[in-house]
């Protein structure tokens, strides 16, 4: 009899400490389960006489890593990637060269552009951002004559590029 009292007794205190021991597990499972996103957000915007007198080429990384490369034509000009697989490089590079010809009726001409936007670590399934790196830039030059336009474009150079990875996003080159 005390056999099967001391049986019962061992049986009452290791069946709640079973219990706690698998719902630990289930926690710890749960918490494995956060995945991260990147994302990428870009606005452009083309001011004055910059269209008449500019081609604008932006490259980009897009959501699969690929480099690829727009013609602006209006503007402003929008680009907005999310990344599944981390890490991965993002980031974009804008080429100002001189069209052809130049508006016959100008002599100056008034240059001016912004770009703005983010990229961002992502968490879950949800826009939880948890790391983030944010620019906000331009260009202007008023009263430009027409055999300077060249120079000016040409100094208008913008090339960004970040990591995006877990938890960070590295600058890589402003």
């Amino acid at each position: 009899m005390k056999n099967y009292l001391k049986m019962t007794l061992i049986v009452a205190m290791t069946i709640p400490m079973l219990l706690f021991l698998s719902s630990c597990d289930k926690d710890d499972e749960q918490k494995e389960e956060t995945t991260y996103r990147g994302s990428f957000k870009l606005t452009y915007n083309a001011y004055d006489d910059l269209l008449s007198v500019a081609n604008i080429e932006i490259s980009y990384y897009d959501e699969n890593g690929e480099l690829r490369s727009e013609f602006i034509t209006k503007d402003e000009w929008k680009k907005d990637i999310t990344y599944k697989k981390l890490p991965t490089n993002t980031g974009f590079k804008i080429t100002y060269t001189i069209k052809e010809q130049l508006p016959s009726d100008k002599t100056v001409f008034n240059l001016r552009c912004t770009y703005k936007g983010s990229v961002n670590v992502l968490q879950g399934e949800t826009d939880n951002i948890i790391a983030s790196q944010i620019f906000d830039k331009g260009n202007a030059s008023k009263g430009v004559k027409a055999q300077d336009v060249e120079k000016f474009l040409k100094s208008y150079k913008v090339n960004l590029l970040y990591q995006i990875k877990d938890k960070e996003v590295i600058v890589v080159s402003e």
